[in-house]
């Protein structure tokens, strides 16, 4: 965790806004929540939410870019450890610690914490999501076992489906499910 801090916040105070940054703080020079929804929500692609948060960044504490940038730092650190955990529930802490030491040097996702857009908070909320379902769903044995939107019990076959939820239990056999 040390070394992912230490390689996002690298140059910190230095660190410049992009074009696409740039474009988002120009969405929030508005008056007004109606402006607001006109000029900054109806008019880009990317998540209000992230257009919201920005903006309440800037009318709270203007448009540094060490102020504007610190949440989605903070998420990007925030997005290793989660997927640590999540990997250490699910597949054991070896599995946890290369996941995490992969994810922390990664350049994609090291750019992506250090930039003010909606990409590595959507990263953060879907682990979140993933370890919420996960600690919720774990199995009478203490550990989590996924196959499609079931729990199994551990029988060495274990799958996770993903989007393919409902077919999981069809397409890998039903089984023990819970």
């Amino acid at each position: 965790m040390v070394v992912a801090f230490g390689l996002r916040f690298w140059e910190y105070w230095n660190l410049p806004f992009q074009h696409d940054e740039l474009s988002a703080l120009l969405r929030t020079y508005i008056n007004g929540w109606d402006g607001f929804i006109e000029t900054s929500v109806k008019r880009d692609n990317h998540p209000a939410g992230v257009q919201l948060l920005i903006w309440g960044l800037t009318a709270s504490g203007g448009y540094s870019a060490w102020w504007i940038k610190l949440p989605f730092l903070l998420a990007g650190v925030w997005s290793i450890w989660l997927t640590y955990a999540l990997a250490n529930r699910l597949a054991g802490q070896s599995t946890a610690l290369i996941s995490a030491a992969i994810l922390s040097s990664a350049q994609l996702h090291i750019t992506y914490s250090q930039w003010a857009r909606p990409y590595i908070l959507g990263l953060c909320a879907v682990l979140v999501v993933a370890w919420l379902l996960v600690r919720i769903r774990a199995s009478d044995d203490g550990h989590a076992h996924l196959k499609g939107n079931r729990i199994r019990k551990p029988d060495h076959k274990i799958c996770v489906d993903g989007p393919m939820c409902g077919v999981g239990p069809v397409r890998y056999g039903v089984g023990n499910t819970v």
